[in-house]
């Protein structure tokens, strides 16, 4: 555990990019947010943040590209994704250093010790699919008494970690064990 995790401003990296720039990215709830609607909109594919994080992990590059512009622009980069499309290099051991870039720091927004994130896998009697679970999320960050401005800087980790001593079984066992 670290103390950044309780500041609520989202894991924090920085990405070089094609001429040599340094783009600032900030993974938490915004970037999910802001990701999925790029993910739709920009590159025509439909899910969320589950689905986004499954074509990530076969390599799927919008998925990449849309976790990556939307953790810039949660950042406070000003940037359109057509320049930030423009900007990414299309060498290939560029892209798989932004694909780690990515990976690495979804890993960091979830449990460390797991080093893992929820995945959008059919469920084995019923076929369904697993969505993100929002709901749950801010929930659990209301009964924290946190503002929404909170919540969207916030990380699953971060609040997995608040709420993991209350006493409420209920929520704390559905993010332990179903989303964490």
């Amino acid at each position: 555990m670290r103390g950044n995790d309780f500041l609520g401003h989202g894991v924090r990296d920085k990405v070089t990019i094609k001429n040599g720039t340094k783009v600032s990215l900030c993974f938490c709830f915004k970037t999910f947010a802001l990701a999925e609607e790029i993910y739709t909109d920009v590159f025509k594919r439909q899910g969320d943040v589950l689905e986004i994080i499954d074509a990530l992990i076969n390599n799927e590059i919008p998925a990449m590209l849309s976790l990556l512009y939307a953790a810039a622009v949660a950042a406070g980069e000003d940037v359109t994704i057509e320049s930030f499309i423009e900007a990414v290099s299309v060498n290939v051991s560029d892209i798989n250093g932004l694909y780690a870039v990515t990976v690495k720091n979804l890993n960091r927004m979830f449990r460390e010790k797991t080093g893992s994130y929820p995945h959008n896998t059919p469920d084995s009697e019923t076929g369904a699919t697993n969505e993100f679970p929002w709901d749950i999320y801010y929930r659990a960050a209301l009964t924290l008494g946190m503002s929404e401005a909170e919540f969207w800087a916030a990380t699953p980790r971060k609040i997995w970690l608040l709420t993991r001593d209350k006493d409420e079984e209920e929520l704390s066992e559905r993010l332990t064990n179903q989303y964490i």
